[in-house]
């Protein structure tokens, strides 16, 4: 077939058996989109081996949908390990990591993605109207060590101090592609601050810390503000509004929570062995852990009891995993 000069894995590359009854090796498509515009191809098997690998500019659409038909329609046995293959490219293990990419269920699928990275790295068509807003962006730019997976990219609004809310597009736990800070009743800004990272595909990465520098928040007040995952701009109001109903509403409600956190405060200012504390008293650890929203109650000695209730069971938990390694 004509089609199988495309696949750049070699003759004198070692191949693996496919275990067939083996769901981890179950057959998938991963594509990786290049800086150059070239549109690569990957019939995996887990997470490094591959039965299929092309490379092909994205401008030959006929090519890429004869590959991807060919390849999603292959039963495969045998499989190399995706080194060996991308060696034999012009491209390098080592770039495969940093490339955008992602799991396309129908060629289409490569080339609206294709289109959406294109468009959201030059801010070309739909992506104009957000040219003031990317202004920002407190984000300081920093080559990661991988390609981020966006399965994990999610956008928190963290409530601080003045009506702020610092909303972060987080790429995963080690980087965000955006942080910035607003009012929270600034619906307009807010709204397309949040169409614009629901959109994007992140080209930049960076750490948040780095980026608080640009704020007038440290790393350190930002890591006790409360938070919440967001999809919409109206979630910034409602989400917190919905926690501060619950952190205390009349008297006698917040001297409720008050008396439950001085006992969790009591029991957990018992020292004794690590290991020991930390298993004792691991329910309270898990209902700290969901009182969360306590640190937007309107009573300041709620917020600063459960604040001290969670530098306490951070450092619990550090001495604890200190002992366990």
């Amino acid at each position: 077939m004509e089609i199988l000069k495309h696949n750049c894995i070699g003759i004198n590359d070692i191949m693996y058996d496919i275990d067939q009854n083996n769901p981890d090796e179950k057959p998938y498509i991963k594509v990786f989109y290049t800086s150059a515009d070239d549109i690569i191809i990957a019939g995996m098997v887990a997470d490094r081996g591959v039965y299929w690998l092309s490379v092909t500019d994205a401008k030959d659409e006929n090519t890429i949908r004869e590959i991807f038909d060919h390849v999603s329609g292959t039963g495969p046995r045998k499989y190399t390990n995706i080194q060996a293959a991308i060696a034999n490219t012009y491209y390098t293990d080592e770039q495969l990591k940093l490339f955008h990419f992602s799991l396309p269920a129908t060629a289409d699928d490569i080339f609206a993605y294709y289109r959406k990275i294109k468009d959201s790295l030059g801010s070309a068509g739909e992506f104009g109207r957000f040219a003031e807003i990317q202004k920002l962006n407190c984000l300081i730019p920093k080559k990661p060590n991988y390609w981020p997976n966006q399965k994990f990219r999610c956008i928190h609004a963290h409530y601080a101090e003045n009506n702020d809310v610092i909303i972060v597009g987080f790429a995963d736990n080690n980087y965000i592609f955006w942080l910035s800070v607003t009012k929270m009743d600034d619906y307009e800004t807010n709204h397309l601050i949040v169409e614009y990272l629901s959109m994007i595909e992140p080209a930049e990465f960076g750490s948040g810390s780095a980026a608080l520098d640009k704020t007038q928040y440290t790393y350190e007040q930002f890591r006790w503000l409360y938070y919440t995952t967001i999809t919409s701009a109206e979630d910034i109001t409602e989400l917190y509004q919905q926690a501060k109903s619950k952190s205390g509403g009349t008297r006698e409600d917040q001297n409720k929570i008050i008396s439950k956190l001085q006992k969790y405060m009591s029991a957990l200012s018992k020292y004794g062995n690590p290991v020991e504390n930390y298993h004792k008293n691991y329910d309270i650890f898990r209902d700290i852990w969901s009182l969360k929203y306590l640190r937007c109650s309107d009573n300041p000695k709620i917020r600063e009891l459960f604040h001290q209730l969670e530098l306490l069971s951070s450092g619990i938990y550090n001495t604890y995993m200190t002992e366990c390694r």
